[in-house]
């Protein structure tokens, strides 16, 4: 079965902001409505097919289940720098800066920031996906289309 309800932030990081384990909730704030409510952390920091994929020949689900992989090493990995108040263990040092780097790449404003960036240079990439889209600035090659460079042709 295909999960849909895909989490940027891991529940895992954030059951180390609840007070008791056995019954985790979360003290969440929204500014907008100008409300506080007490979620559990499975239902806070999630968008509905947010790691989806529509790429032929992979699963739409393949990144939620990379990220399902990785959480399995990023749970014990912060219970143990906790623990030990340390991170001198180099496997849980080098899971914690891979987190810390997709906390800042995998939320929905960055999202929003690179597409805003990236969305005129796809467009124009994927006009007609031709020469043509490419004023004649690119080549085909083994059956790919090579553009030689992005700036306006002269």
């Amino acid at each position: 079965m295909t999960a849909r309800r895909h989490h940027f932030i891991s529940q895992c990081y954030l059951r180390g902001f609840t007070e008791d384990p056995k019954s985790p909730k979360l003290f969440v704030t929204d500014f907008k409505e100008r409300r506080t409510f007490w979620p559990s952390p499975a239902n806070v920091a999630l968008e509905q097919d947010f790691h989806t994929i529509d790429i032929p020949g992979a699963a739409p689900d393949i990144i939620e289940k990379k990220l399902a992989e990785f959480e399995s090493d990023l749970g014990p990995a912060l219970l143990h720098i906790v623990e030990t108040s340390s991170l001198a263990d180099e496997n849980d040092r080098g899971v914690l800066f891979f987190f810390m780097a997709l906390l800042v790449i995998k939320n929905p404003t960055m999202r929003k920031t690179i597409g805003e960036w990236m969305g005129p240079v796809l467009r124009r990439l994927t006009v007609g996906n031709t020469k043509e889209g490419f004023g004649g600035n690119c080549h085909v090659h083994d059956d790919v289309l090579v553009v030689n460079s992005l700036r306006e042709p002269r």
